[in-house]
């Protein structure tokens, strides 16, 4: 849940200067004030094949956040059966967001967000595959009936989410991934594939596919070639139209 960044903004185009390019924009207006930034610590520890997480964010004048994720995998051979669980509960009820009467899919009030999954997979050799499911419970007169709010925003943390459909940028509702993750080549090729279907209360229902391959050449340790591919069906966030999203991404780890 650390690192946020999504598709949502809540300050209107050109507040302090930003173009805000190719983002999701809330209602609030030109004269709210700027946030005070976001505290955040948190926890994780394994043990015996038990992995637990929990973090809390202050996303300050908008929301507070609790999440938390707990994982157990048991060696059997060479495969390892595992099953995941996670947890988000959000919560404001006087923050910019209320104060200024923003307004997402047409929903305003108090933060109140509720967001719960689980994960089972099989990871065998250098593969994985797994199935995962995500439920963002609907609250009424709450922000964006019961959205969540993340200024920073990181959809990854979701197990049912991918590039461009999520439950983050969607709203309340639940959604179901089939997804699997190939190493080959002595491990300088990494393949991703997924199939996802979401059904919300604002933005309808749509299927999505993901593909994602990267290259990790040795010539050149640290550096990685990404092409990612969103292949959707049509959803009302996006005009009702199928499309075809691709990027291409060069990453250096210094």
């Amino acid at each position: 849940m650390s690192n946020f960044r999504g598709p949502l903004h809540y300050y209107p185009t050109n507040y302090d200067e930003d173009p805000l390019y190719g983002v999701k924009k809330v209602g609030l207006k030109a004269d709210t004030p700027a946030s005070n930034g976001t505290l955040a610590f948190g926890a994780q520890y394994s043990v015996m094949g038990a992995k637990l997480a929990a973090w809390y964010y202050n996303f300050y004048q908008f929301a507070n956040l609790f999440y938390g994720s707990a994982q157990y995998g048991l060696k059997m051979g060479g495969v390892t059966p595992y099953l995941a669980g996670q947890f988000l509960r959000e919560w404001e009820s006087s923050g910019i967001l209320q104060n200024y009467h923003a307004k997402l899919f047409d929903q305003e009030g108090t933060v109140n967000t509720t967001l719960w999954g689980l994960k089972a997979g099989v990871k065998i050799s250098h593969a994985n595959l797994f199935f995962a499911y995500n439920q963002l419970n609907p609250h009424a007169d709450s922000f964006g009936g019961g959205a969540i709010v993340s200024p920073y925003g990181n959809y990854t943390a979701m197990y049912a989410s991918f590039m461009t459909n999520n439950l983050l940028a969607f709203g309340p509702g639940h959604a179901w991934r089939l997804g699997a993750a190939l190493d080959a080549w002595q491990k300088q090729i990494r393949f991703l594939a997924g199939f996802a279907h979401f059904n919300t209360n604002y933005e309808r229902k749509t299927d999505g596919v993901y593909l994602d391959l990267t290259y990790f050449p040795i010539q050149v340790k640290g550096l990685s070639i990404r092409d990612r591919v969103a292949i959707d069906n049509g959803l009302a966030a996006y005009d009702g139209h199928s499309y075809i999203y691709n990027r291409l991404m060069l990453q250096y780890a210094f």
